[in-house]
């Protein structure tokens, strides 16, 4: 852990040199003391942090606050189902559509044969507005801050029941990321939002920030997309995912906890090439480029051809699958659930307070746990923001 201290630090040095006003930083200095220092490797009467495992001293640290290393890896919380192909032989159908390339880090020198990559079959054209731009006012926005995986309570479950995140023995705490029955709660998606004002700001402090030109309600734009040799329930998938279903919109962009990003797609046509018949016919009298090309206007039996391919593989009806299910809850648009960090007691609580009173040993039995999208049907009256 010392030496990657010491070169994390000066990654982070060379990078804040570049930029003058960082040299003024407190965090500059902080990471300039670590560079400094001469206890890398360690010797006798440096000063550690470290911690105690059967009479052994690990993790060690500078003495600062250093992050401990997890006994599990990202990789190791998933469940295998999860796991990227190791071989274009074995590809799920996202992999075949979007393309694939082995990741070398995690892959075992047993797999180290076979086709490592497998090119995409399908290729996006930059998005064109429609008719003039539309832009919505400046606004102030409260703070929004980077993920925090550390923040377990919403990033981790337990396999068999939610509710199962505590240790309760002697040692009580909150179970994390090395517990052997805790695994990732999931793909992180955001609920789209009604603006009604709610982050709005009057006055800019240094951790807010101001949207400028922000496009606002009704922008239209048009982008084509095109696809090469897809199996028809993979053209049903690309164009589920694309245009979802008639209640349910996608989040794009930056802002999207804030309730900012809800695009809704729609296909106005889809044109199907039979090169086949194209270029046969390209030597006959009249013969046109627009032979051998079919203009599909129902597109959705291609939908359903991928339901019913889901169906086979899944053992259920496409919209009875769970992760469908939470999907299409989630994507719910437009959507009039009121949206808000976690809260105990009432809509005034402050958002951390759930964080501490949830963590706390006494708290252990009534812990409360983030329900998953399809379980939430609604938030108390108490508990709604004024």
């Amino acid at each position: 852990m010392i030496k990657n201290q010491n070169e994390q630090a000066k990654k982070q040095k060379d990078a804040m040199e570049r930029v003058p006003e960082y040299k003024k930083d407190k965090n500059f200095l902080l990471v300039e003391d670590i560079c400094n220092r001469k206890n890398a490797p360690l010797a006798v009467g440096h000063l550690v942090y470290f911690q105690e495992k059967d009479s052994n001293a690990v993790n060690l640290g500078y003495v600062s606050i250093p992050r401990w290393q997890y006994e599990k890896s990202i990789h190791q919380k998933l469940d295998d189902y999860f796991y990227p192909a190791e071989d274009a032989e074995s590809l799920c159908p996202t992999s075949r559509i979007f393309g694939f390339v082995r990741d070398k880090t995690i892959s075992d020198k047993k797999y180290d044969v076979g086709i490592a990559s497998y090119a995409g079959r399908v290729y996006f054209s930059d998005a064109k507005i429609e008719g003039k731009i539309k832009y919505d006012e400046n606004i102030i926005l409260g703070i929004l801050s980077s993920p925090k995986p550390t923040t377990r309570e919403f990033y981790l479950t337990h396999k068999s029941d939610p509710k199962k995140v505590w240790v309760l023995d002697d040692k009580k705490e909150h179970k994390g990321y090395n517990e052997s029955d805790m695994t990732l709660r999931g793909r992180k998606f955001y609920w789209h939002q009604e603006d009604k004002g709610q982050y709005h700001l009057n006055e800019k402090s240094s951790q807010n920030s101001t949207l400028k030109r922000i496009l606002g309600k009704d922008n239209e734009f048009i982008f084509t997309v095109r696809f090469e040799n897809l199996e028809e329930y993979e053209l049903g998938l690309l164009l589920w995912s694309l245009a979802l279903e008639d209640c349910m919109a996608h989040k794009i962009g930056m802002g999207k906890p804030l309730g900012l990003g809800s695009v809704k797609i729609k296909i106005h046509s889809l044109e199907i090439i039979d090169r086949k018949v194209r270029y046969q016919s390209f030597l006959e009298e009249n013969a046109s480029l627009q032979q051998g090309i079919t203009k599909e206007n129902d597109w959705k039996k291609y939908v359903s051809t991928f339901r019913e391919w889901m169906k086979d593989h899944f053992g259920e009806d496409f919209n009875q699958l769970k992760n469908v299910k939470a999907l299409q809850k989630i994507l719910t648009y437009p959507n009039n659930e009121t949206i808000h960090y976690p809260l105990r007691k009432n809509c005034n609580d402050k958002s951390y307070e759930w964080f501490t009173e949830n963590r706390k040993p006494e708290n252990a039995k009534d812990a409360q746990v983030l329900p998953y999208p399809f379980s939430v049907t609604g938030i108390e009256d108490f508990l709604k923001r004024n």
